[in-house]
């Protein structure tokens, strides 16, 4: 009786260390390097923009905001830039500037035509990185590095 009380109590310290490891292993993995961060904040942003900017072409004859009326237009601040936030958390509650630099450490070029827009968000913090995201009127997200 007293062996398989012992052979049972290993039993369930091998079980339960494996599944102490397990769980380091999933919190070590989805732990967000700062480069992870910084292209996450880049991506929500534009989606924020490309967000509110349709809703404000929508709702006003067909024109694209330039980023001085944008920031501060209920299509940004009450629908694109929460609905961002709820997919990166870092975006909740932050002030965005007028151009060029929206945010220490991240400057905005957003340049409108009759039939579009483009907008490059820059990560200039870290100028040895050159990393910059950028989108346009389709809604398409493209990430890019300076060439050295």
């Amino acid at each position: 009786m007293r062996n398989r009380l012992c052979i049972s109590g290993a039993i369930l310290l091998l079980v339960a260390s494996d599944a102490l490891s397990f769980v380091r292993a999933q919190d070590a993995s989805t732990a967000a390097s700062p480069d992870q961060l910084t292209r996450s904040f880049a991506i929500n942003l534009l989606r924020a923009i490309n967000t509110a900017e349709n809703d404000y072409r929508y709702h006003h004859n067909g024109v694209y905001a330039p980023w001085e009326t944008l920031v501060t237009s209920p299509e940004f601040t009450t629908k694109g830039l929460p609905w961002a936030a709820k997919m990166d958390p870092q975006l909740a509650g932050i002030h965005l500037l007028p151009r060029p630099e929206i945010l220490e450490g991240w400057a905005l070029r957003l340049d409108l035509t009759s039939s579009g827009y483009d907008a490059l968000l820059e990560y200039t913090a870290d100028k040895a990185s050159g990393y910059a995201a950028e989108t346009d009127e389709r809604g398409l997200i493209r990430e890019c590095w300076t060439i050295r």
